[in-house]
């Protein structure tokens, strides 16, 4: 994979998320009017389409929920772009809250052949387009988990097919295009810890992706934070209805010694003073020990 290339088209193609939806189709009409198409008919009725990455692999999409890959490449430009600068050959990689495997298919072209890319997606059919589009790739395991604090089973929030970005251990609040959508479902669970220790393994990266719950998993990786000390990314959404899931989070970060990093959409870090609540972003924390490795003021 030729790094600065990818990061270089990614930020290019960033440059369209702020113009209007005429703009958009002035500007690159060929590529826009196409997407629009799409997007209209997946509002009507969500459907699975195949795509490329901006990495050459084949990948499933359910619309319109993978909307943004399609027209973007990505749906996050910072975090997608510090993945490419910092996750190396032979490492491994946890990928908490899966869902289509967007980040574990980026991940495992990164890690290469001795590297491993450990996938955790409960939803039962986010599940199967994440062992799809995970199938040819033998440094892939995928896990049908949610990451928490304990081993069990629990309730767990469906949206289904098109929307199962909401997926959460919580019925979401206030987003009029999910409402009626949830179904209750049972899902299984389990913990970093026990599951880097049954696997034998020792993570450099864990990225996670919980709707809320983020909090949770932290509580089960106490022996990882403690001796293995990877970095984290991890979502801050929600507004008010995660202030809680952010607090927790940081303070648990903070007594482990990690250190807090908001991303440029470079890639490339700036140092951040934590806020109570955000709309939407991920969060790059480090163990102080490894800062120089990872922060680079540009």
């Amino acid at each position: 994979m030729d790094r600065e290339k990818i990061i270089k088209k990614i930020l290019e193609i960033e440059k369209f998320r702020t113009m209007s939806k005429k703009e958009r189709l002035f500007k690159k009409f060929l590529k826009t009017f196409p997407y629009y198409i799409l997007a209209t008919a997946a509002k009507i009725k969500p459907f699975t389409i195949k795509f490329k990455t901006l990495w050459g692999d084949n990948m499933y999409g359910d619309l319109p929920n993978a909307n943004t890959f399609i027209y973007y490449g990505c749906a996050e430009a910072n975090l997608t772009n510090f993945i490419i600068r910092n996750l190396k050959e032979n490492e491994i990689f946890i990928d908490g809250g899966a869902n289509i495997g967007f980040y574990s298919l980026l991940s495992s072209a990164l890690v290469g052949e001795k590297g491993s890319v450990h996938s955790f997606e409960p939803t039962p059919k986010t599940f199967k387009l994440l062992k799809k589009n995970s199938l040819q790739k033998k440094n892939i395991k995928i896990n049908q988990l949610a990451i928490l604090d304990k081993e069990t089973e629990i309730d767990f929030i469906d949206y289904g097919i098109g929307y199962n970005a909401f997926n959460s251990i919580n019925k979401r609040l206030n987003i009029k295009e999910i409402e009626g959508l949830e179904q209750k479902i049972r899902v299984q669970t389990t913990t970093i810890d026990t599951y880097c220790e049954v696997e034998n393994i020792k993570p450099n990266f864990i990225k996670l992706d919980l709707e809320g719950s983020e909090y949770l998993a932290l509580e089960g990786s106490v022996k990882v934070l403690k001796e293995i000390r990877p970095i984290l990314s991890i979502e801050v959404a929600g507004d008010k209805e995660w202030i809680n899931n952010i607090k927790i989070v940081n303070n648990t970060l903070q007594k482990n010694n990690y250190l807090p990093f908001l991303i440029k959409n470079n890639g490339y870090l700036e140092k951040h003073t934590v806020e109570n609540s955000y709309k939407y972003d991920n969060l790059i924390y480090i163990p102080k020990e490894k800062i120089n490795k990872y922060y680079d003021n540009h």
